[in-house]
């Protein structure tokens, strides 16, 4: 059987007529259903393996679906006109400063790409890099027992450059990461959020 792993609505309300839910039911495929015109799904494969999309978000800034890349630093968004996929390069400004031992330390990580929009527009690019603890089973296999966040970087999206900066200072934001789609909401109108 098929399932979805990755996944993003257009909406959180779904008798909207425009909604839009896009999915990922293969590594090089990104398919995309309308469920209030048609519940067929229209598949769309990414034009060249090395791309395969990775985590989902919608951006109801710009009206498209933006994933990020596992391999290398790419970032792709689905024209929903088209039904196609575009790339670009994703270039990264004022990289933090960290010690040669804590840049060998976050190279045996694995480092997840994703990308995340505040309330008012704004996209930020996160890189999330977890330590994974593992242990030998009765059989000599190695199983992850759980992971340990090492580090965060985020990056703000600079549209006149089009490219995105280092920063440590997000404003009155608070960013959710998690195994489902991160999500950015303005801390000031959440009581306890700092």
């Amino acid at each position: 059987s098929t399932h979805a792993t990755e996944m993003s609505l257009s909406s959180s309300d779904p008798v909207q007529d425009d909604f839009i839910v896009a999915a990922k039911f293969s590594e090089y495929q990104l398919s995309v259903c309308r469920p209030r015109w048609d519940s067929k799904w229209t598949h769309i494969d990414t034009p060249f393996s090395l791309l395969p999309p990775s985590d989902l978000m919608y951006s109801k800034r710009d009206k498209t679906f933006y994933f990020t890349s596992f391999k290398g630093l790419y970032m792709g968004y689905l024209d929903l006109s088209e039904n196609e996929l575009e790339f670009q390069e994703l270039i990264l400004r004022n990289q933090p400063k960290i010690p040669e031992a804590g840049w060998e330390m976050l190279d045996k990580c694995f480092m997840r790409k994703l990308l995340v929009e505040s309330p008012s527009g704004e996209l930020f690019f996160i890189k999330w890099y977890t330590l994974c603890i593992r242990r030998e089973d009765e059989d000599g296999e190695s199983i992850i027992m759980h992971s340990i966040t090492k580090r965060f970087m985020v990056f703000r999206e600079d549209e006149k450059r089009k490219d995105f900066c280092y920063t440590e200072d997000i404003g009155d934001l608070c960013i959710f990461l998690g195994d489902s789609e991160a999500f950015c909401v303005t801390a000031s109108m959440y009581p306890g959020l700092k």
